[in-house]
């Protein structure tokens, strides 16, 4: 919980210049995407359709892919072409606190990592979770830190 405050609190005063072009008239939702081979097949699997469902039926919401961790423009690109015909925008990773902060800013997080949805419920930011390591949640869920989706 200290650690969460903490950086609720420095991403309030964090200065540095967003040049992300991110479209203020648009709510967001942020795929956080991964270049594991497994967890990308289970966003592409069990994901996506429900990503695309939302998405057709909400148009005032912006699609951003972002990673942590992620370095190979190729993985980027996979993921752009699965999402093509929402013309989403990448973030790409190279600063972490730029990151959150891009978490911070958008509206819903869907994500497959842990660490990402407990930084998205720490800063407000409605999360939906889909475990790909399925005994960590119960340890979530005990420790009443529970990852919400409103």
């Amino acid at each position: 919980a200290d650690t969460a405050l903490l950086t609720r609190e420095y991403l309030s005063v964090y200065k540095k210049e967003l040049q992300d072009g991110i479209e203020e008239t648009k709510k967001i939702l942020l795929l956080h995407i991964d270049s594991d081979k497994e967890v990308t097949t289970l966003i592409f699997e069990r994901i996506k359709p429900a990503v695309v469902k939302f998405l057709g039926e909400h148009q005032e919401y912006a699609l951003y892919l972002a990673a942590d961790g992620v370095k190979r423009d190729a993985v980027y690109n996979e993921y752009l072409e699965q999402f093509a015909q929402y013309s989403p925008h990448v973030l790409k990773y190279d600063d972490p606190w730029v990151l959150c902060k891009q978490i911070e800013r958008a509206n819903i997080v869907i994500t497959t990592k842990l660490h990402v949805g407990i930084v998205a419920s720490s800063l407000g930011t409605s999360v939906i979770s889909f475990p790909n390591i399925p005994n960590k949640i119960p340890t979530l869920a005990a420790s009443d830190a529970m990852i919400s989706c409103s």
